[in-house]
């Protein structure tokens, strides 16, 4: 008779860097499960809850859970990116760990594992008790860009579009550089002015000085901007990225009037993925997409040659199970 393989969830008591580096050694590690994320949603009132799977003493999946408590009765969990690793052991015993550390008697668990949608995934997560939601909060599908091709190759999958504007951007008196020291507050700016031009409200807190400046300094170096300035020193465009491992996923992008009529935005996103690829990335998810509800964006995102992709999405397991609906109420955005 073989030997039956003992997979055990556990809170993690680690530090900072020996929880990104176990993440890291497993298949679909990414940003939103980094420690960097739970620093800054703790910001904003989420604790976070920091769980690990071992098998023979060997990582095999972990879990980097916000958590919110309302009034010691409803605790809402809300897991972005993950649980990371082997999905077959995110079941009863995940769910068990995460109930016996918030102070709340009626839980509703939320998870969404960042990786492409597949049928054995799919099937993996049914048969480990989860639900797909009905009703989303973030992205149902993104882009992929590949860095791990020659600039001039990248050059040759821009749409005829998209490869006119960045040659009428690079001919403008723009300065384009790395920001080494962001100012939130000046990134929030040119969101601001962004809205107005668009009249559109505020998206969400995403963009207001606070947000920004809690990204900034949550994953320090590794929170990458570019700034693009006219010859005045007016900031035009930004563009930023958060890099974990290989891969980096865009964080902030935004362009004045003024900008817009200059192309800084091809200047600024170009720049950003060279500065990428000198880190050694070689993937970049450009984000969610929706080529009705915004098809400027959709339309800037193809015109790469990023490839589409259909993400695997949003599962739930509450208790009651009218409680799902809460989480989709309360949770922020990404």
């Amino acid at each position: 008779m073989g030997v039956v393989e003992v997979t055990e969830w556990s809170v993690f008591s680690g530090s900072a860097d020996e929880w990104d580096h176990q993440l890291g050694s497993l298949p679909q590690a990414n940003v939103y499960q980094a420690h960097g994320w739970g620093e800054h949603r703790r910001e904003f009132g989420w604790m976070p809850l920091r769980l690990i799977a071992h098998r023979d003493a060997r990582p095999v999946a972990m879990a980097q859970a916000n958590v919110r408590s309302y009034a010691g009765v409803v605790g809402v969990v809300w897991i972005p990116g993950g649980p990371v690793g082997d999905l077959s052991v995110c079941d009863d015993s995940l769910r068990h760990t995460i109930r016996r550390s918030p102070t709340a008697r009626l839980m509703a668990l939320r998870i969404n594992p960042d990786r492409p949608l597949t049928t054995v995934d799919a099937e993996t997560l049914r048969t480990a008790g989860w639900t797909k939601c009905s009703r989303t909060l973030l992205r149902r599908s993104t882009m992929h860009y590949r860095l791990d091709a020659s600039p001039d190759d990248r050059l040759t999958l821009l749409s005829r579009n998209w490869r006119h504007n960045l040659r009428r951007g690079e001919k403008r008196e723009l300065n384009v550089d790395h920001w080494e020291a962001p100012v939130a507050a000046e990134i929030a700016r040119v969101y601001d002015a962004m809205h107005e031009y668009k009249r559109l409200d505020r998206l969400s807190d995403n963009t207001t000085t606070e947000w920004v400046a809690s990204i900034i300094r949550s994953y320090g170096d590794d929170c990458i901007v570019v700034r693009c300035l006219d010859t005045d020193g007016q900031l035009l465009a930004v563009r930023g990225a958060l890099i974990f491992g290989n891969r980096a996923w865009d964080t902030f992008a935004a362009a004045t009037p003024a900008g817009r009529k200059n192309y800084a935005s091809y200047v600024a996103f170009w720049k950003l993925t060279e500065l990428c690829a000198a880190r050694g990335v070689t993937l970049y998810d450009m984000g969610g997409i929706d080529p009705i509800a915004n098809r400027g964006v959709y339309d800037f995102k193809q015109g790469t040659g990023a490839e589409s992709v259909t993400l695997l999405g949003e599962w739930e397991h509450s208790r009651p199970r009218l409680l799902g609906s809460l989480v989709a109420r309360r949770v922020s955005r990404r």
